[in-house]
């Protein structure tokens, strides 16, 4: 085996993809000029991941992808529109919002399919009848945010080689699970190659720095409107001390996950699972935490979703928290975790950053 397919096999397993896929990508790396192509759904409907990967084998460039599925949809006829939906959505493995429709607006058109990455470009981000959300195409890489008209979505088609020459921004796209490690050994530095972070006083000279990636819809535009505060740092303070610095914080305008997880927690609480818990159950996101409650959560009526719990998801350990609240429409998802966990896990850390503050983290 090739010390490049190794290099590959080592970063794909720390990102916890499926033994038996990885044992057929490191099949098709081997043969000459071997990769394959990736497809990646931003979705916050399926799964608390709020994202689908779909691997393409059999191709590595996303031009070709487009071309020869843009070749076939030709030939479709453009009277059954039910059966182009469907072959549409078989292509892309389920339905991705403007790719699907992409190829069955190609069947009612007749398009001619693109021949070069400037005339893929050109259909693309000139927007008209095929493609109507809003493109980013440069080799190798098809980036696209859009929208079913209740909340932005975005996909990504791109070479796995090329998303993993560039961990620093992928990390947590190619990551196949919605949970992220939590164990670690040993301390380190981490140093953030980002500078959006909406800054939080912790009024303290402790070591440490805490970081907030809240990823929850409040808005329709959420990739838009509110991306660029998706993202918070509280210096000199790491988790293990996050429920004594909530306890008197107070900050209307502060970050709406560490509102919710202030109001959340009950008097007795020495650590945050149980408010992150109490969130899941109760939905506390949507209204105003910090107006919220007189008492304990325990004695507050939140308006309890009866499938809440149930679908979403919680992972609680001392240096990372991740959340994925079902709210009966959508997964709210955001992860908090300090720079002892960045700085063991520090492609996924960066990749975060970048993840949840641009729909486009290619840019």
């Amino acid at each position: 085996m090739s010390d490049r397919t190794l290099r590959h096999q080592d970063r794909l397993l720390s990102l916890g993809w499926p033994t038996n896929d990885l044992r057929a990508y490191q099949r098709q790396l081997v043969r000459e000029g071997g990769d394959e192509l990736l497809l990646i759904y931003r979705t916050p409907y399926d799964d608390p991941s709020c994202k689908r990967i779909t691997r393409f084998a059999d191709f590595s460039c996303a031009l070709e992808w487009i071309r020869h599925h843009w070749t076939h949809a030709l030939g479709w006829d453009p009277s059954a529109e039910e059966a182009n939906y469907e072959r549409a959505n078989a292509i892309t493995s389920g339905n991705v919002e403007g790719l699907s429709y992409l190829f069955k607006a190609v069947a009612e058109e007749k398009t001619p399919a693109p021949d070069s990455w400037t005339e893929l470009a050109a259909r693309l981000e000139g927007g008209g009848d095929l493609f109507w959300g809003q493109a980013k195409v440069e080799s190798p890489v098809v980036s696209a945010l859009v929208d079913d008209d209740d909340v932005d979505l975005a996909f990504y088609l791109l070479p796995l080689s090329h998303a993993l020459s560039r961990l620093e921004r992928s990390a947590f796209m190619l990551h196949s699970s919605w949970r992220l490690p939590t164990e670690f050994e040993g301390e380190g530095d981490f140093a953030p190659q980002f500078e959006g972070f909406i800054e939080v006083d912790a009024r303290g000279s402790e070591a440490g720095t805490l970081y907030v990636v809240d990823m929850s819809i409040r808005v329709t535009t959420y990739l838009r409107a509110e991306a660029a505060e998706a993202v918070s740092s509280v210096r000199g303070l790491r988790l293990p001390e996050l429920v004594g610095f909530l306890r008197p914080w107070e900050d209307p305008t502060g970050p709406p996950v560490l509102r919710a997880l202030k109001a959340a927690l009950a008097v007795d609480d020495h650590s945050l699972s149980d408010a992150v818990q109490r969130c899941s159950v109760h939905d506390i996101e949507e209204l105003d935490v910090l107006e919220l409650v007189a008492g304990s959560p325990e004695e507050s009526d939140w308006g309890v979703h009866p499938d809440v719990h149930e679908r979403s998801r919680h992972n609680c350990s001392p240096h990372l928290i991740q959340a994925a609240h079902w709210d009966g429409d959508v997964f709210q998802q955001w992860i908090v975790f300090d720079d002892l966990w960045a700085a063991a896990n520090p492609e996924l850390a960066q990749s975060l950053f970048w993840f949840a503050s641009d729909w486009n983290p290619f840019r």
